[in-house]
């Protein structure tokens, strides 16, 4: 509770109250009518009309007010006439001036007060006009004017000495008086309704007509049951009944019916009404309507159940504690994540329940709240039975008042569980940047966001210096698109990755390295980050590659003079030196065994160390399977014989053709049959069958013998793998046959495998895709003055762009819209080229060149893709995959559009084409360009300035390089035929050594001379220019 404060003028106020003349003097009928009807209009139990001098408030009429004066201390109207304005309160306890004040918590038990000042002549407020209730509520902007009115009669009845001088009588101030209460009467919020006590309607005032639908007209001498609804005509009754009895009804809440028959909610406040002889003569009845209320109530309810439902489901602890710091109330889902029981801390300071440090903690956050009005982040911890837990701790100051004693609304969140995470990032963080391996983070776009200090020692670069960056950075050209897109294809498809490749380091040179590549999924299961582990194997590498160098040239060297022995040995065994004695062609047979054992062996070596340096050559064509088959059962019938044991065929596909090396299968099928013949018992039948399956043949061989340890079953595909060392000396063998065998077939895109039974026998088979040609018709070409150019694009007005830069250029263009029309064109016409949009609809542009490149009239087409996507395409579908001319941005190149076409046209066209040979031998020069002479136009250059030359001045569609110049390196010319803005040259190496396995993957085709017929030679360079790739 706080002090009224005294008005500046006090001295001056006071002077004026006394010169009025009417403090201390007896009641008045004039100022109890304003009190009567003020409590009337309000509905409340207490009306006064109090006026204040310098010590007390003295009440000069009042309506339920049992004092005659109170001390000013505790005066309610003196803090009304402190301000102009009416004061209204709605809840005292809520208010700190009054919260405190006797008369609130005690009798009367005031919780509603509204004061309107009251002044002198001379503008001094003197006194109020106020009304209270015993319970709180609110005034609505109608009331808060009825009540000035009300004040305005107070104030001139309390001037009305001074008055009386301009009034021209007593009567006149009566009749302005009626005239006033009238006015007040009309200007009600109130529905205010006069009534005889038979219930005959007397008066019906404005509102009254609004809130019941009647005008005044239409009730005045009728029954008020009117608006009853027949269910309350008791209740009625009853109400007549107690006025009569003198009783006054007070917020009678109750439900009456409009004239359009709704019903209504209202609250009824009914007092007597007494003549001057104070008999009971009718009643006054003020209606309110609840409607709003109802409203705003059910609202509230509405609002509370809202927040006990969030304040349920907040997983926080919620205190509010005073300015003592004492903790008042507290809020917590689950009373077990309470330090201690509400009982033993309800009531009591923070510091008299919370150890030292966490007091000390909350007690400064309490205080920044107090001076800024909230405080946020404060953490401490606290021991508990199941271990140290954190806390992280909120806090507000209630309320706006800054002059108010602070309460605060604290929150308690326990982030154990966050801390414990972070703890465990930051161990994580240590680890990987202590890490020997290089380890880089991407975001799901490839995009670097983080490497730790190995990646730095292995690359040269610094985490600033990557990341934003991409790791094409590293790359050292060495791996083929291939390579990159089955990588991209395994890691968005959220599975591992693992390989080896060669990148770039920072000083230019290239290093080799194993990466492991492991995508990082999201809550929802996105993948949203990749990250890499790598590991520097250029040291193994290199060790490897001596390794292999050494056995490859041992083997070699092994051959010439086993060579000699073997063949020695047979025409000693043959009888060349005359008819040996038993015992020396005993020993010459064993010789001769061991020696073609060797051949083997170094034979099987030979094929592994080409296997793994990417050297062995397969020459792919179709091949039917089961004369194949038939072959290398004849081929290994002798062989088995030796063991006792035939072979049988059961041939289930009868002309299935598969795509095939047939030198290499029919070396599978030797390692398979003499494997099984190896095993088989003594007498035994080996088993091959040849069956089809759904898109491949399946071939296999069976034999009885006693089946695949299980302990060894994982390992029958590796290198020199045997189930038992002793098998080696029992049954012959390399243990390289079956490693051999995996790495063919996995080579002609098949699979290998086995089925066994311990005792029973084992089954190696091998499947291969069905080879089928799928004919074509292709349609009759129709005549043109100019190149026909498919454009396929569906934005119309991109399409109508391109069509009008074709015409400029020299080309009559149609438009298909999506890819069905596109192919529904492509089959109605004989285009010269095509250019596509990537982004189609339905059906995109990648799918359908794939799909084009399948059939026979559209395999060659030359296209073009123009596409605002032309970039990431390229990088997930390399363009040679799919015989793509060239891949243009949009906006559109229309130069670079135009060179791409003409030059593919050209290739299509009747003009021979045109190689540029790249060789310092005058001998393979000529012997070259006679072969070509009937297909192309051949530009021999001897050196690498020559081809420079010639390179500058002319498109070639295609170049033959041989790798070992007189003036360096054929690769050197490779980076210019990647002119930017144009088509990329094809390339055809020719040379005289092997070429490197990342090698192949960059040109069109690879021929050592040595082992390149003219035919071949003729049919590559042939396919390649017809391709374009």
């Amino acid at each position: 509770m706080s002090q009224p404060s005294l008005p500046p003028d006090e001295r001056r106020r006071v002077a004026a109250l006394r010169a009025l003349g009417i403090l201390d003097t007896p009641t008045e009928e004039r100022f109890d009518r304003i009190t009567r009807l003020a409590a009337r209009v309000f509905a409340v139990p207490m009306a006064a009309v109090s006026l204040v001098d310098e010590r007390r408030q003295w009440i000069k009429s009042q309506v339920g007010v049992a004092v005659c004066e109170i001390p000013r201390d505790l005066s309610f109207c003196a803090h009304a006439i402190a301000e102009d304005e009416t004061l209204v309160v709605a809840d005292t306890r809520l208010d700190p001036r009054f919260a405190g004040n006797p008369m609130v918590t005690g009798a009367p038990c005031v919780r509603f007060y509204a004061g309107q000042p009251l002044h002198a002549l001379d503008g001094s407020r003197i006194g109020a006009l106020c009304i209270a209730d015993v319970k709180p509520r609110q005034m609505a902007p109608g009331d808060l004017e009825t009540l000035r009115d009300l004040g305005a009669w107070a104030e001139r009845e309390a001037n009305a000495a001074w008055l009386d001088q301009a009034d021209a009588s007593e009567g006149k101030q009566a009749e302005d008086a009626v005239v006033e209460l009238a006015a007040i009467v009309e200007s009600s919020n109130d529905a205010i309704i006069g009534k005889t006590l038979d219930g005959i309607i007397r008066s019906w005032n404005t509102a009254a007509e609004r809130l019941y639908g009647y005008a005044a007209e239409e009730v005045r001498g009728r029954p008020i049951s009117i608006v009853v609804t027949p269910d309350r005509a008791a209740e009625t009754l009853a109400i007549l009944g107690r006025i009569a009895r003198g009783e006054r009804v007070e917020h009678h809440e109750t439900v009456r019916v409009r004239k359009d028959g709704t019903r209504v909610d209202v609250s009824l406040t009914v007092s007597p009404v007494r003549n001057a002889e104070g008999e009971i003569v009718g009643a006054s009845a003020i209606a309110r309507d609840m409607t709003e209320r109802r409203r705003a109530e059910a609202a509230l309810h509405e609002t509370l159940d809202r927040l006990q439902a969030t304040l349920r489901a907040v997983p926080d602890l919620m205190f509010e504690v005073d300015a003592g710091g004492r903790i008042q109330s507290c809020h917590a889902p689950q009373e077990q994540a309470l330090y201690a029981p509400p009982e033993v801390f309800l009531g009591r300071r923070i510091d008299e329940v919370l150890p030292g440090e966490a007091s000390r903690i909350i007690t400064r956050a309490l205080q920044e709240a107090a001076e800024t009005g909230h405080h946020h982040g404060a953490v401490y911890s606290l021991d508990v039975p199941d271990g140290r837990r954190w806390f992280e701790l909120s806090a507000a100051r209630k309320g706006e008042r800054s002059d108010a004693e602070p309460q605060f609304v604290v929150t308690v969140r326990d982030i154990t569980q966050r801390v414990l995470a972070e703890e465990h990032l930051c161990l994580q963080a240590a680890a990987l940047e202590a890490a020997d391996n290089a380890i880089m983070i991407t975001g799901g776009d490839g995009t670097i966001q983080w490497a730790n200090p190995a990646f730095t020692r292995l690359t040269g670069y610094s985490p600033e210096e990557v990341v934003g960056q991409t790791p094409r950075l590293l790359k050292s050209g060495c791996q083929g698109a291939a390579f990159y897109r089955e990588m991209w294809e395994t890691i968005l498809a959220g599975r591992s990755w693992r390989g080896e490749l060669t990148n770039r380091h920072k000083d230019g040179h290239h290093y080799a390295e194993e990466m492991t590549v492991t995508p990082v999924r999201d809550a929802q299961g996105q993948v949203t980050h990749f990250i890499a582990i790598k590991q520097d194997i250029s040291e193994r590498k290199a060790i490897d590659r001596m390794k292999n160098e050494f056995i490859s040239t041992v083997s070699h060297e092994l051959r010439t003079p086993l060579t000699s022995i073997r063949g020695a040995l047979g025409l000693v065994e043959g009888g060349v030196v005359g008819e040996l004695p038993a015992q020396a062609r005993s020993l010459v047979s064993i010789a001769l065994n061991n020696s073609d054992r060797l051949v083997r062996l170094i034979n099987d070596i030979l094929d592994i160390e080409k296997i793994e340096s990417g050297r062995m050559e397969f020459r792919m064509r179709p091949v039917a399977i089961a004369p194949l088959v038939r072959s290398a059962l004849e081929a290994n019938e002798a062989y088995a014989r030796q063991f006792g044991v035939s072979i049988a065929l059961e041939d289930e596909a009868a002309g299935a053709r598969v795509l095939g090396d047939d030198d290499r299968l029919s070396q599978v099928m030797a390692n398979l049959i003499s494997n099984a013949a190896k095993f088989s018992p003594h007498g035994g039948v080996v088993t091959v069958g040849i069956a089809q399956l759904h898109h491949a043949v399946r071939v296999s061989v069976s034999d009885r013998g006693p089946g695949i340890p299980d302990g060894f079953r994982e390992q029958v595909f590796q290198k020199f793998a045997q189930a038992d060392a002793s098998d080696s000396r029992q049954k012959g063998g390399t243990g390289l046959g079956l490693s051999i065998s995996k790495a063919i077939i996995d080579r002609h895109g098949g699979q290998i495998g086995f089925e066994t039974e311990t005792g029973a026998g084992t089954t190696f088979f091998f499947d291969l895709p069905v080879w089928q040609e799928i004919p074509a018709a292709r349609p009759e070409p129709r005549p043109s003055a100019r190149p026909r150019i498919l454009v396929v694009e569906d934005d119309a007005d991109v399409a109508n762009l391109l069509r009008m830069m074709l015409d400029q250029a020299g080309f009559e263009a149609d438009t298909a819209y999506d890819a069905e029309q596109a192919k529904a064109a492509l089959a109605r016409t004989p285009y010269a080229a095509m250019t596509v949009d990537i982004l189609l609809p339905g059906q995109d542009g990648l799918s359908l060149i794939r799909e084009l490149r399948t059939q026979e009239y559209t395999q060659y087409l030359p296209v073009v893709v123009v596409s605002v996507v032309a970039s990431t395409g390229r990088q997930l579908l390399n363009g040679d995959a799919l015989a793509v001319v060239d891949w243009l941005e949009k906006p559109i190149d229309q130069d670079r559009l135009a060179a791409a076409l003409r030059d593919a046209v050209r290739a299509r066209s009747g003009r021979r084409p045109l190689i540029l040979h790249i060789e310092d031998d005058a001998d393979i020069l000529s012997l070259v360009s006679m072969i070509l002479e009937d297909v192309a136009d051949v530009v021999p250059a001897a050196d690498l300035g020559t081809a420079r030359d010639w390179l500058s001045r002319e498109r070639y569609d295609l170049v033959l390089l041989d790798l070992a110049l007189a003036d360096g390196s054929g690769l050197e010319i490779l980076p210019l035929l990647h002119r930017h803005g144009e088509p990329t040259t094809p390339v055809v190496i020719f040379s005289a050594r092997e070429v490197e396995p990342q090698l192949v993957r960059e040109v069109a085709a690879t021929l050592v001379k040595s082992r390149t017929t003219n035919a071949e030679l003729l049919e590559t360079i042939t396919s390649v220019i017809r391709n374009g790739c």
